[in-house]
């Protein structure tokens, strides 16, 4: 499990442990780097560790998701080199990464700093066609053999609506079905993943949005908000 990019309640770490789930735990660390706020991602990634350390089901701490390379690329690179070391030094059992955006380029130090990466794919979604993903995970992996590589976010998104000839941007269940079966065949048949991590599992609540002229969701769930609709695409796994 992928938490989303914000403390969690304690609650769903217990339920976690007892169940045996896996959990990505992160900071607040998201979209821009904004100098003036150093000390808080340094003071969330140690309240994060110190308060959640115990929790047998967590596997590594997330530093960062979908920063942008634009925004004082030198002092965001010096700050996650920060919050790698001190990582490590509170917690020398678990690894460290990044949810990374797939226009970072496969060759930028920034994706060293941590133990792994992870991509944030969405090709055949936001531009790109859906084979793009694995031809672009193989790329990254023929240049950097030994830097562990996994897909920290792929989906798209749908609604209550159906197509018998769908397409992406439609919203319809085929699409999004049709999309993560095709993304399954990719990422299940390239051994040297180390994560790959659907998102998401439900629909959740996202103000700034307006897809599908129906605002204020995120709709790339397998599940919907209310939990209690399974799209088409949740029996693909």
């Amino acid at each position: 499990v992928r938490l989303a990019h914000y403390q969690h309640n304690q609650y769903f770490y217990d339920l976690c442990d007892e169940k045996g789930l896996i959990v990505w735990a992160e900071i607040p660390y998201i979209n821009k780097h904004i100098t003036s706020a150093k000390e808080s991602t340094r003071s969330q990634l140690k309240e994060l560790i110190i308060q959640n350390y115990n929790h047998p089901s967590i596997i590594l701490w997330g530093l960062s998701n979908e920063l942008s390379l634009e925004d004082d690329y030198e002092d965001m690179c010096e700050n996650h080199k920060y919050l790698n070391k001190l990582a490590h030094s509170l917690d020398k059992t678990r690894i460290t990464a990044i949810g990374s955006i797939a226009s970072t380029p496969e060759n930028d130090p920034f994706i060293r700093i941590t133990d792994a990466v992870g991509y944030n794919l969405y090709y055949g979604w936001y531009g790109g066609n859906i084979e793009d993903n694995g031809k672009w995970l193989d790329e990254f992996h023929r240049l950097n053999p030994n830097k562990p590589i996994g897909v920290s976010e792929y989906g798209c998104e749908s609604l209550d609506w159906h197509s018998n000839n769908p397409i992406a941007w439609d919203f319809t269940e085929e699409f999004h079905a049709h999309f993560h079966e095709e993304l399954i065949k990719q990422l299940y048949t390239r051994d040297y993943l180390w994560i790959r991590i659907c998102w998401n599992m439900f629909d959740y609540a996202a103000d700034g949005r307006n897809e599908g002229g129906k605002p204020g969701q995120n709709r790339k769930g397998l599940v919907t908000i209310d939990r209690k609709y399974k799209k088409d695409a949740f029996y693909a796994y």
